[in-house]
């Protein structure tokens, strides 16, 4: 994340005092046209509506529904709140909270490969999480691996500043900088392996939740207008910088942990170009030992591209890896029968996102463009293929293990 993208991305709204008042707020939106390619194409700005509509959405339950003094993890990025180039084998739930306040996390660990729970904060005074400053970085992480289960799989984590006298069980350490706390849930087996479940209780408070003040209303559209133009601006900023100065059809390493990535993780990214003819081939070692690696494409917004209904991801366990330890996979707009097809949805620009979690060592992987009808030699001869039928079920076992996922 650079510094350009930060300062230019903070928007403060003033709280509406009417229903009106606050679509004169959201119309800022259509300043930021001219951060897209090309500001005058009719598709591209459609596309940015309904980036908008979405990030509306996808605020709504955090701001209204979840409080720093009656939590809930609420959905925060998935296959419909797909912003920020989110991880397709991840279940993000997201709940604000207070550093002043004891939280009691508790549910059954199920049997995802890894369950992280991080404590966020913001990158300046005000809340952040894009309502008043942007994400900062993580101030507590642990994961399933660190919690004592019960026999059955249940667990409780107290979450607060200090452990609470007698107390030997779970326990994070709350920052005096905390304003989130978020729970991933990451698969490698989208078929086969179950979701945890989880609630989020804050036990120093009365349970009931007052009615909110016309005031805390207002104040709520407030931080809604803010989150949807600020995190909006900032990925069209983050975009636009990747795209105009970064090789095209190059990756590289970077580090997430002062915006909110997980600290065990390193992550890969870069920007494919590409015309109906081409194809872009990645090619990557793998690291030595490494808990957990996927790659997946974005679109030009850095929306991750439908991760239901097409193969725009691949991890550890779904993908192929050649005779020779390396993973090689496809990146084009029309399937090139190669197993390791990574699916452009019908755009020909935008980012790749690849990540070591937990690595020995973080090899940099390559990227080459090539015509369509150059793949065939720079593959391996044993690269595996799919027939048209073989591609059919694939995605329909997709799309059938998306939809088991807790989204909502």
């Amino acid at each position: 994340m650079t510094d350009d993208t930060t300062t230019s991305a903070i928007h403060r709204a003033r709280a509406p005092g009417s229903w009106s008042e606050f679509l004169d707020g959201l119309r800022v939106g259509e300043e930021l046209y001219a951060l897209l390619e090309d500001p005058h194409d009719p598709q591209a700005r459609a596309e940015l509506d309904k980036m908008m509509a979405m990030t509306l959405a996808q605020g709504y339950p955090m701001i209204f529904h979840a409080s720093p003094e009656h939590p809930d993890l609420v959905p925060y990025l998935n296959a419909t709140f797909n912003s920020a180039g989110p991880n397709p084998d991840n279940v993000y739930l997201i709940s604000p909270i207070s550093p002043k306040g004891m939280y009691r996390l508790h549910g059954k660990r199920g049997s995802v490969l890894l369950g992280t729970v991080t404590i966020g904060a913001s990158s300046g005074p005000g809340r952040g999480l894009w309502m008043e400053d942007l994400p900062g970085p993580l101030v507590g992480q642990t994961d399933f691996g660190q919690i004592a289960l019960a026999p059955d799989g249940s667990f409780e984590l107290l979450i607060s500043r200090e452990r609470p006298a007698g107390h030997n069980g779970n326990w994070l350490e709350l920052s005096p900088r905390a304003d989130h706390v978020l729970v991933r849930q990451t698969s490698y087996d989208w078929d086969t392996e179950e979701n945890a479940f989880v609630a989020l209780d804050r036990i120093d408070v009365p349970a009931q939740l007052p009615r909110p003040t016309r005031e805390q209303i207002a104040d709520n559209l407030r931080l809604l207008t803010n989150f949807v133009l600020m995190g909006t601006r900032y990925w069209l900023d983050y975009m636009k910088q990747l795209r105009t100065k970064s090789p095209v059809n190059a990756l590289q390493l970077t580090d997430y942990w002062s915006f909110g990535g997980i600290a065990t993780q390193v992550y890969i990214d870069g920007y494919w170009s590409i015309r109906e003819d081409e194809c872009v081939l990645i090619e990557a070692d793998l690291p030595k030992a490494c808990r957990y690696w996927n790659f997946q494409l974005a679109d030009p917004l850095f929306l991750g591209i439908d991760l239901t209904n097409r193969q725009t991801s691949l991890n550890g366990r779904q993908a192929h890896i050649d005779r020779d330890g390396r993973f090689r996979a496809v990146i084009c707009a029309r399937d090139p029968g190669i197993a390791n097809w990574l699916d452009t949805g019908g755009f020909h620009t935008g980012g790749v996102i690849g990540r070591w979690l937990e690595a020995s060592d973080h090899p940099t992987p390559t990227m080459r463009l090539l015509k369509l009808s150059e793949l065939d030699a720079a593959l391996p001869p044993e690269t595996a293929r799919v027939t048209a039928e073989q591609r059919q079920r694939t995605l329909r076992a997709r799309r059938a293990a998306v939809q088991r996922w807790r989204r909502w």
